[in-house]
């Protein structure tokens, strides 16, 4: 456990109109969307995100995917939402200092795609291209190396 960190509610977030691919955002700079997450998210809308409380864990060993959502007491604990994901990014837009990780490492949050499935959604720093880049993993059975950080409800 590294710390918590509460993110506002959301009356309606619409991934399409947050997330553009390559494009400058008011709250931000520059971000890369692979193509596994714009495919995935691609229309989904969000409505009635309430506030909720972040649990910030640093994985201490590798682990994939299962084990950790068990780790953290199954898919429900560790759902979170691109509203989220969203609203962390925004605060460090330039990858300043903040929850997020900007050291190169991962940050991972569970969350669900346009079609209800339960999906690795991954963002990291890219110091040498000031970017964000923003990842989904599809059918991931590699292990998430030590030093990614993962955000759960």
């Amino acid at each position: 456990f590294v710390q918590s960190i509460t993110v506002p509610a959301v009356r309606c977030f619409v991934a399409n109109d947050s997330f553009r691919k390559n494009e400058e955002k008011k709250h931000g700079r520059w971000w890369f969307l692979g193509l596994d997450f714009t495919g995935p998210f691609s229309g989904k809308i969000e409505k009635d995100v309430p506030k909720a409380k972040l649990m910030i864990r640093l994985l201490a060993r590798q682990a994939r995917d299962e084990a950790i959502i068990a780790k953290l007491g199954g898919k429900a604990k560790a759902e979170t939402t691109l509203s989220h994901l969203f609203h962390l990014l925004s605060l460090q837009p330039k990858g300043e200092d903040g929850v997020l990780l900007t050291n190169g490492y991962s940050n991972i949050f569970y969350i669900r795609n346009a079609e209800g499935g339960l999906m690795a959604v991954y963002a990291f720093w890219a110091k040498g291209f000031g970017n964000w880049y923003v990842y989904a993993a599809i059918n991931n059975s590699e292990e998430w190396g030590t030093g990614n950080q993962i955000f759960s409800c």
